[in-house]
Parts: C-alpha cells; structure tokens; sequence
C-alpha cells in the first residue's frame, strides 16, 4: 500500500470474509514465503518491490489498460501519488541540506508516565531530525501534520486521507517553516561561484534531479 497507493487487498483492516478479495493472490502468497524466507526482513521485502519492473512502470495512461482494467487493480501503470506529511518536511529539509539523518531516538527528556505539556509550537518541533522522530502527541500535535492528513495517534486508521485543501496551499506559500528553507536554498545558490546559467542549473538539479530545461532558464534567468 505505501509503495503502490494500494495493497493488494484494498480493505486494509479487514482481511476476513468481509474484506475485498486480493487482487494478486498467488503474488500475496508468494511474497508472504519470501518474508519469511529473507528471515522477517522488511528491508528485504522494501527492496524486493522498489526493484520490480512493475514499481517502474510508467504512469503515462494506456488507453488499452484503462478499459481492460479502470482502477489499475492489475498494475498496469504507476498512480502518481502525493508525499505524505512527513516525506514533505523531511524533503524540505533535505532540499536546503538541513535535514540532520543522525539516528535521534526520543526528543522530550520526561521521565515515565509524567505527562506531557507541550504547545504546537514548541521548541522541540524546530528540531531538523527526521520526522519520524518528532513526538507523537495526542493533545498537541505537529501543525504540519494535522494539516497534510496526519491521524490522530489514539485511533486506527489503516489508510490515511487524502485531502486537497486550500490550507495546505497557503502553508506552503505562507509557513515560516517554508520560508525558512527557501531563503538558506536561496542563500546557497547565491554563494554558487558561477554564471546565473549555471546557478539554475544547480538548482535544478538539487531540487528535480535534473538540469533546467531552456524554458525554464528563461524564466529564472529574469527572475535572477
């Protein structure tokens, strides 16, 4: 589901005889072997599917798949999905270099069971480790993450929302947080030693994985 925007039972907390049937069930068959084989290794199985060729299949549409298979049960195509709330902060950071990878592990030094008083915007939020670090409270959470479809963490929730929302726009063109990022990437390109031609191509390539196309070149070389 995380890799492929379904899981090959759609019902993701019912796997009984009220539950979708699987889509592949001999592939579901074969991939629970392979889990235990690889000795319960999540790593593996994560690795396993990122270098299938269906994982690389191309989102264009087929005309012949879409009316064969319209909700793509079968995998003929890759769905473009949207990052989840924590892939977009971390990504953030990682675009300006700020995103510290070092293992971290608890952030809020309490002791056990005393509870927890801590404001949305309170400095531990600031910290630029991974989000998967972050602390996980139920009265005051992330902002970000309430925003971008996060759930609560005292319910069960087998496939988040996905909402689209006029919120989540003006975060990303109003949050200090955005803000922030943009100006150190803008600064860093800045210090680039080079012609402007050659700073968007940095850019580019630093945020796309790619150099600027000439359009592109155009636009940023005004702006510049």
């Amino acid at each position: 589901q995380h890799h492929f925007g379904s899981g090959l039972v759609r019902s993701t907390s019912n796997f009984g005889v009220r539950g979708d049937r699987p889509s592949h069930p001999q592939l579901l068959d074969w991939l629970a072997h392979e889990f235990v084989k690889s000795g319960w290794s999540i790593k593996h199985m994560h690795r396993l599917m990122l270098n299938s060729a269906t994982y690389r299949t191309s989102s264009q549409r087929n005309i012949q798949a879409q009316q064969s298979d319209p909700d793509n049960r079968l995998l003929a195509r890759h769905l473009v999905r949207r990052l989840d709330a924590e892939s977009i902060r971390d990504s953030l950071l990682a675009a300006s270099e700020e995103l510290d990878r070092t293992p971290t592990g608890m952030l809020l030094a309490l002791p056990n069971k005393q509870r927890v008083k801590i404001a949305p915007d309170d400095s531990v939020y600031d910290a630029k480790c991974r989000a998967v670090y972050l602390p996980a409270i139920r009265v005051r959470s992330y902002e970000m993450f309430s925003i971008f479809d996060v759930p609560s963490t005292g319910e069960h929730v087998g496939s988040r929302p996905d909402t689209l929302v006029a919120q989540q726009a003006l975060f990303l063109m109003n949050h200090p947080f955005v803000g922030d990022r943009a100006r150190v990437l803008a600064q860093q390109v800045s210090q680039q030693e080079t012609t402007p031609h050659e700073q968007i191509d940095w850019l580019h390539r630093r945020l796309y994985g790619r150099p600027a196309t000439s359009g592109e070149q155009l636009v940023l070389e005004s702006a510049l």
